[in-house]
């Protein structure tokens, strides 16, 4: 249970520097791009060809297979995309 614990607590503590209110829009949109417009094309029948569907749909039991990284990668995008919009950088808070 402890190692359990620590392990959450590591993780909140990389994670807590990006949950900010300049930082979310940045994290949904890119989720919205990388992950809910797949969901659209997938599920959503508007007349696209059978063959995108098709891929959209393995594209997201990718995504929820234990291997997909996603959720990094959409943290490095938005990290980038942050830094060029308001040309900071996120600090560590020292204890």
């Amino acid at each position: 249970m402890k190692k359990i614990k620590f392990i959450f607590v590591k993780m909140w503590e990389w994670i807590r520097p990006y949950f900010t209110i300049k930082m979310l829009p940045i994290i949904l949109t890119v989720y919205f791009i990388t992950n809910v417009s797949w969901y659209f094309i997938a599920f959503v029948d508007v007349g696209l060809p059978s063959w995108l569907m098709t891929t959209a749909k393995a594209y997201l039991i990718f995504l929820w297979s234990p291997i997909a990284i996603e959720k990094p990668i959409i943290i490095a995008i938005s990290l980038v995309i942050y830094r060029i919009i308001y040309k900071e950088n996120f600090e560590r808070e020292s204890r």
